[in-house]
């Protein structure tokens, strides 16, 4: 068997080795029980030591008063700081680059994630 992650192949059980670039869990782990058991006994285990850490909900902009988990708070650990994250012309920029070039580069930019608007930017400032 061997298990694949995007490119690169991470195990190769005939020759009971790992390559490099390992992202997988632990096979032996895996092969004397469930994938979702263990990570469920993992999340227990995080929990139980005082490790496991509840993320929090942003449920509106990132401003200076937003809502987070149900309340309304003022946010001081936002980095939107300047406002620009919600600033109109930047959402406007946003908007057409997303009409132009789609969402997100498709790949690390080393690979093909480079894109002409990225090359634009380094070049101009």
């Amino acid at each position: 068997m061997v298990i694949f992650h995007g490119s690169k192949t991470l195990f190769e059980a005939g020759k009971n080795r790992w390559l490099p670039n390992m992202y997988l869990l632990n096979f032996h782990l895996e092969a004397r029980m469930g994938t979702m058991e263990f990570l469920q006994q993992e999340l227990q285990e995080l929990k139980s030591k005082g490790l496991y850490r509840k993320l929090r909900i942003l449920q509106s902009e990132q401003l200076p008063e937003s809502v987070i988990d149900g309340k309304k708070v003022v946010n001081l650990s936002s980095n939107n700081y300047l406002g620009l994250a919600t600033h109109p012309r930047l959402r406007k920029a946003a908007r057409e680059a997303i009409e132009k070039w789609g969402v997100g580069a498709g790949a690390v930019r080393p690979i093909i994630g480079t894109m002409e608007i990225h090359d634009q930017l380094e070049k101009n400032g």
